[in-house]
């Protein structure tokens, strides 16, 4: 079952009083966030679900967690560009977004690793705290933050039983963009629904 944009309920990111309070960023932790905003913005394309197109529109980074600095947080942030126009989904208001993904790695094992190989690629995922995921939501999509889409990681059909077990500690944020102005919105209607028909955009097999 796909998640629904309902921002007062995604556990990651929306406000409650009762809730404790998230530490302040580090300066390093500020400077990757709006170095990651920029590389993502300033590149022309699109993420549009192959590698190819992931190493070249995608920003990604390992650091230190600030809620649990016994692990190493990934972090990779892109632009996707994707889901209504390949037929996916019926809403044309669900093809754009930004998608930030967040995954945990053990720190003294990252560690490890990182000399003669590609660090972290190899290790097994680590839960990732809730009061994290929300650090870096806030970091990374600041006052938009209440129009995020908490989608659950491992739910991909193609992915074998291994990898959707593996793939279930990763954290999915969306924020979608309108696709005519390309401004952060919250979409109306839910991903089958078909509320606007976009020429160029929406494809041909999508009832009208």
């Amino acid at each position: 079952m796909v998640a629904g944009i309902v921002p007062a309920s995604i556990p990651a990111v929306a406000p409650s009083a009762s809730r404790q309070a998230l530490p302040d960023p580090t300066r390093e932790h500020d400077a990757i966030a709006r170095q990651m905003r920029a590389k993502a913005r300033t590149r022309t394309g699109w993420l549009i679900g192959d590698t190819p197109s992931l190493e070249a529109f995608g920003a990604k980074r390992f650091t230190v967690a600030r809620t649990t600095p016994e692990l190493i947080v990934c972090l990779l942030l892109s632009r996707d560009r994707m889901h209504h126009s390949v037929g996916w989904w019926r809403n044309a208001e669900y093809e754009y977004c930004w998608h930030l993904s967040l995954s945990a790695r053990d720190r003294l094992a990252y560690r490890a690793a990182e000399a003669g190989r590609a660090p972290g690629r190899d290790l097994s995922y680590e839960e990732l705290p809730t009061s994290e995921v929300r650090y870096w939501a806030r970091l990374i999509f600041g006052e938009h933050v209440d129009k995020l889409w908490n989608e659950p990681g491992g739910t991909d059909p193609r992915l074998t039983v291994t990898e959707r077990r593996r793939n279930a500690l990763i954290w999915h944020l969306r924020l979608f963009l309108d696709p005519e102005t390309k401004e952060p919105f919250i979409p109306t209607g839910e991903v089958y629904h078909l509320t606007r028909w976009i020429d160029g955009l929406t494809p041909e097999k999508a009832d009208r």
